[in-house]
C-alpha cells in the first residue's frame, strides 16, 4: 500500500482499521505473506525538528506507540520495521515553497513549514529541498 487517506470527517468510525484489515485478507487470499505500508504519522508535523527514529521510539505510559496512526497499527498487529529518512522528496524554487507555505522564506536556512514532517532546506542557490520521513510497517497477512 503506498497510500491511505480518511477524510477528517470520517475519522473515528473505524474505516482506516477496516482498510487495513482488507489489506491483509486480500494478501492472505492473493498467497502474499503480508502488507508493507510506509505510514505518515499523524503527529509527527508536531514534531518537526525530531528524527523519525526517535519519534517512532516514543510510547504512551501504557507502552504503546505516542503516535495515534503508528498506535493503530500496531494494535492491528502490524510490526512497525523502521524509518525512511526520504520517502518523498520535492525540489522547487523558493517563489514556488513561498506560494505553497503563504510565507516568504528569506535566506538560505532550514525553515519549518505547518503539516511538514521535517524542515525544508533552502540553499544559497534558491532552491528549496522538503525531503518528507515516513515509517514502514508490517501487516502479517495471517
Amino acid at each position: 500500500m503506498l497510500s491511505v487517506s480518511v477524510s477528517a470527517r470520517l475519522r473515528g468510525g473505524g474505516l482506516a482499521e477496516g482498510l487495513l484489515t482488507r489489506a491483509r485478507d486480500e494478501a492472505r487470499a492473493a498467497g502474499l505473506r503480508g502488507v508493507v505500508i510506509p505510514v505518515r504519522p499523524t503527529r509527527k508535523a508536531r514534531y518537526p525538528l525530531v528524527p523519525m527514529a526517535d519519534y517512532a521510539r516514543w510510547r504512551r505510559p501504557d507502552g504503546t506507540p505516542f503516535d495515534p496512526w503508528l498506535a493503530t497499527h500496531a494494535a492491528l498487529g502490524a510490526e512497525l520495521l523502521a524509518p525512511c529518512d526520504r520517502s518523498l522528496v520535492i525540489s522547487q524554487p523558493v517563489d514556488r515553497w513561498e506560494e505553497i507555505t503563504g510565507h516568504p522564506l528569506p535566506g538560505p536556512a532550514r525553515h519549518l513549514v505547518p503539516g511538514a514532517l521535517a524542515p525544508l532546506e533552502v540553499s544559497a542557490d534558491g532552491e528549496g529541498v522538503y525531503a518528507e520521513p515516513n515509517f514502514w510497517v508490517f501487516h502479517p497477512a495471517t
